[in-house]
């Protein structure tokens, strides 16, 4: 979490140097908070759904104008409550795909992205947790606050994983500072 910090402090000083008003920006980084609503629930233990916390952090490189490839990393913290107390639990994921610009204009620009990754779900239960296929569709809405940064006022995300031979539907939702380096 140091290291992240510090890179966004870096990018955040040397950002307003590296970008021309007029240049097009060619990589994006945002980074902040996220909340999960995730279904833990499975044939043996019917946890249900539960709602986390945690952080959003994506890499978005533009070869085009409007057209970006984006990695996108997202992790969510929490603890369902059991008979014997509660059990702490993360869930992560890694994701990358097409992200396309919808609009941008002088102050707001919106996003949508389709994503394909690995979610990761660790649980202090044994036979819970593990690695799985996991999507992501969704997108979102920045507002500019300089030539070079933005804040991230929303974006959401369905993301369902296959686990065990079925499908969990998930949802994240987040906001996030933004900074954009032109080339």
């Amino acid at each position: 979490m140091k290291k992240l910090t510090l890179l966004v402090g870096l990018l955040i000083l040397v950002a307003p140097s590296a970008c021309a008003q007029d240049e097009a920006v060619k990589l994006e980084l945002a980074s902040g908070f996220g909340y999960g609503n995730f279904n833990l629930s499975t044939p043996v233990l019917p946890l249900g759904r539960e709602n986390t916390f945690g952080y959003l952090t994506s890499l978005t490189f533009y070869p085009r104008k409007n057209f970006g490839l984006t990695a996108d990393f997202g992790g969510q913290f929490g603890d369902f409550k059991t008979v014997f107390g509660p059990i702490e639990y993360a869930t992560n994921q890694v994701l990358g795909g097409p992200h396309l610009v919808l609009f941008r204009g002088e102050k707001y620009s919106g996003f949508a992205h389709g994503m394909v990754g690995l979610n990761n779900f660790r649980s202090r239960i044994p036979g819970l947790g593990g690695t799985n296929l996991a999507f992501g569709f969704g997108g979102g809405l920045d507002l500019a606050i300089g030539d070079n940064s933005a804040l991230r006022l929303f974006q959401a995300d369905y993301i369902p994983m296959r686990e065990s031979g079925v499908w969990r539907h998930n949802l994240r939702v987040g906001f996030a500072v933004v900074i954009k380096i032109s080339g």
